[in-house]
């Protein structure tokens, strides 16, 4: 499995966090992240789905609260939602960006951001 599905110090500290703190959720903006479908061999939860088609009913929920417009096997999300609040999201993972958008550790977070309700808890290279 450590081949496939290195333990990397990010998911090292959002693992210890699940052991620690029990259920919640982890969501990702759209970017150069962890891609959907690694995500459960270390057991995240997530809303945006696991590259697995979900089921229909939670496609109609998420076009209806107005978060995604067609139906996908997985979310991209490109902001914070007040859904994640409401789902237990407890980890929003962003990337840093430079002035043309590459990823770069000593950019800036996304303007979107809210810092009152989002701290940063960890900090990676790339």
């Amino acid at each position: 499995m450590e081949i496939h599905f290195p333990e990397t110090p990010a998911i090292k500290f959002l693992k210890e966090r699940y052991r620690e703190d029990g259920l919640f959720r982890v969501e990702r903006i759209k970017g150069e992240l962890m891609p959907p479908n690694m995500w459960l061999p270390y057991g995240f939860y997530s809303l945006a789905g696991y590259d697995l088609v979900y089921p229909v009913k939670y496609a109609d929920f998420l076009k209806i609260q107005g978060l995604v417009s067609q139906p996908s096997r997985y979310v991209e999300w490109d902001r914070d939602y007040p859904l994640f609040d409401k789902m237990k999201v407890r980890y929003l993972m962003v990337l840093k960006r430079d002035k043309l958008g590459g990823v770069d550790q000593n950019g800036e977070l996304p303007s979107w951001l809210n810092r009152k309700k989002w701290r940063t808890v960890f900090k990676g290279g790339r």
